[in-house]
């Protein structure tokens, strides 16, 4: 299994930086990010834009999702007479989501008890 961790960048000097707020596009499409913030000790505007894209990987292909079944406390699938499936990328696939990506949303209705 691959460790799953979080790595610290350094971006321009050793200050700390002060994140206020982060942007990205509408729908989360992108693999673009703004952040904005300041520098520990100034009081003036850092805005720094970050690609991801490279780091993503390629685009992702069928077997690097797999359908998830929300579920009860009981483990029930259920949910108000209704089954829903989604579509979700597995823990460990190195691929993002292009622009065209229409996540897959199925129902099914449950028996009747």
């Amino acid at each position: 299994m691959k460790a799953r961790t979080w790595l610290t960048y350094k971006f321009l000097n050793n200050s700390r930086l002060y994140v206020y707020g982060l942007l990205t596009e509408p729908g989360e499409q992108s693999a673009e990010f703004t952040i904005y913030g300041s520098y520990s000790g100034t009081h003036k505007w850092v805005v720094v834009q970050i690609n991801l894209r490279k780091a993503l990987g390629n685009p992702c292909h069928d077997d690097d999702y797999k359908p998830w079944i929300p579920s009860d406390e009981q483990n029930g699938t259920c949910l108000l007479g209704r089954k829903t499936i989604y579509e979700r990328r597995i823990a460990h696939a190195h691929c993002y989501n292009g622009y065209d990506y229409d996540r897959p949303i199925t129902h099914e209705n449950c028996p009747m008890r």
